[in-house]
């Protein structure tokens, strides 16, 4: 019984690390994707009409909204673990409200950004 519980614990600490490099690897994927659609967007350039269309910043726009995603998920999940583990210090409660209150200011900000949408039908 005893190698069993042991056997258990020893797959749940491998799958815990393999769950943290896919999460390191997600996160450097999209640091990647920033940088590249960055280096993309300062290197070309349209010209003449359409020069000030931004063509060339749609992936900058892309891929940051996807390290957004990806940096939410990470900092949920700290959360969540520094709770379970009930080792949040007065500095990290802090950090985590200041997380949370920007947070909840994005998504007040899209709330609004929708409702001056539609009530305006102007998108600036």
């Amino acid at each position: 019984m005893k190698d069993i519980i042991n056997g258990l614990i020893e797959r749940f600490r491998r799958q815990h690390v393999q769950a943290r490099r896919y999460v390191a690897m997600m996160l450097v994927l999209a640091l990647l994707m920033v940088f590249f659609s960055l280096l993309e967007g300062m290197a070309f350039r349209e010209t003449g009409l359409r020069e000030g269309h931004g063509n060339f910043t749609w992936a900058a726009n892309s891929s940051s909204f996807v390290l957004w995603v990806v940096m939410a998920g990470i900092f949920l999940r700290e959360f969540v673990s520094d709770l379970k583990a009930k080792t949040l210090s007065s500095g990290r409660k802090v950090a985590y409200a200041v997380g949370f209150a920007l947070m909840g200011w994005h998504a007040a900000s899209g709330v609004y950004y929708l409702y001056f949408l539609l009530s305006t039908g102007n998108a600036f």
